[in-house]
C-alpha cells in the first residue's frame, strides 16, 4: 500500500520555518510538524487528527506517541496555531490546514476506498471463519451427542437383556428346587459319627440339573468349570453316588470339586465309614483353576 505525502523542497527556506528553527527547541518543534504531516496522511481523513473516532490527540498523547517531551510538545501546537498551521476543533481533532491544497486528495481518497475495501473483506473473511469454526463446533457436537444416545440406547438394551437372563435364570432354579422337593428323598446314614444325607433319586427329573443346583446354592456360585466336573462324576460313578458325594462335601464344609471327586471315589469302593480326602500325590488337571488349588 502506498504511504507518502508531498513536501515542498523549499520547506526550509519557508518564513515560518525558519522562525520556528530559530527559537528555543525550534528543531525538535520542526520535527513535530513533520511527525503531524505523517499522522495526517496515516489517517487518510482529509487532513484531521485524531488517535481514534472520537477520540482527539492532547499534547500529552502526542508527545507519548512521537517520543517528544510534552512541555515542548504543547509549546509546538500553540505555536502552529498562531501561525495557521493547524486548527484545533471544538472536539479536539486536529486540522492541517492547506491539507487538500498540498496532497493530492484525488488519489488519497481513492487509497481510503481501497483501504475500507480491504479491512471490509477482512472483516468479512473473519467473521466467516468464525462462523465456520462454531459450525464446526456444533456438528461435533451433534456427532458426539449421537454417539452417546446411540451408545445410551445399546446399554439400555443390553441391561434389559441381561435382566430378562436372570430372571429366566431364577424362574428355572425355582422351578427345578420345587421339581427336586417333590421328586427326591433323603434317607439318614452315619459317617464318622456324623449324620450324612443320602439322595435317592427319583421321578424323571433331570439329575445333573439337580446336582448342579445343589451345589451352587449349598457349596459355592457355579461354575461351568465345576459343572463339567460333577457332570463327570456323575458319568463315571453315577448319578446317585455323585449327588451323595455334592451332600458330604456339604456337610463337611468343603469347596473344592477335587475333595468331592475324592469322596465318590470312596463312595464307588464300598468305603462308607469316612470320606477319604485326595491322597497328596492327587494333582488337580492342567484346566484346573488357580482358586480351586486353594480348597
Amino acid at each position: 500500500m502506498e504511504s507518502w505525502f508531498k513536501v515542498d523542497a523549499d520547506i526550509f527556506d519557508n518564513k515560518k520555518m525558519k522562525i520556528i528553527r530559530s527559537m528555543r527547541n525550534g528543531d525538535c518543534m520542526a520535527l513535530i510538524w513533520f511527525f503531524l504531516l505523517s499522522l495526517a496522511r496515516q489517517q487518510n481523513d482529509n487532513g484531521y487528527i485524531y488517535a481514534t473516532e472520537g477520540v482527539a490527540y492532547t499534547a500529552k498523547t502526542l508527545a507519548a506517541c512521537g517520543g517528544f517531551r510534552p512541555k515542548v510538545t504543547e509549546t509546538a501546537l500553540g505555536l502552529f496555531q498562531e501561525y495557521n498551521m493547524i486548527d484545533v476543533e471544538e472536539n479536539g481533532y486536529i486540522y492541517i490546514v492547506g491539507w487538500a491544497e498540498h496532497q493530492n486528495t484525488e488519489a488519497l481518497a481513492k487509497l481510503k476506498d481501497h483501504d475500507s475495501a480491504k479491512e471490509k473483506n477482512r472483516q468479512r473473511v473473519a467473521k466467516y471463519r468464525q462462523k465456520q469454526k462454531q459450525s464446526n463446533v456444533t456438528d461435533c457436537n451433534a456427532e458426539c451427542n449421537d454417539k452417546n444416545i446411540t451408545c445410551n440406547a445399546d446399554v439400555t438394551d443390553c441391561n434389559a437383556e441381561c435382566n430378562d437372563n436372570v430372571m429366566a435364570c431364577n424362574g428355572n432354579n425355582k422351578i427345578k428346587k420345587e421339581n427336586k422337593n417333590e421328586n427326591n428323598h433323603y434317607s439318614n446314614a452315619k459317617c464318622n459319627g456324623t449324620s450324612i444325607t443320602n439322595l435317592v433319586v427319583s421321578g424323571s427329573g433331570n439329575d445333573n440339573d439337580n446336582l448342579i443346583s445343589f451345589w451352587n446354592q449349598n457349596i459355592t456360585p457355579i461354575t461351568p468349570y465345576i459343572a463339567e466336573r460333577l457332570q463327570t462324576i456323575a458319568k463315571e460313578q453315577g448319578e446317585l453316588i455323585a449327588m451323595q458325594a455334592v451332600t458330604i462335601t456339604a456337610q463337611q464344609g468343603k469347596k473344592s470339586i477335587a475333595y468331592c471327586e475324592g469322596v465318590a471315589r470312596n463312595l464307588a469302593s464300598g468305603d462308607m465309614q469316612k470320606p477319604k480326602k485326595p491322597p497328596d500325590s492327587f494333582k488337580p488337571t492342567d484346566d484346573q483353576t488357580d482358586l480351586d488349588k486353594y480348597f
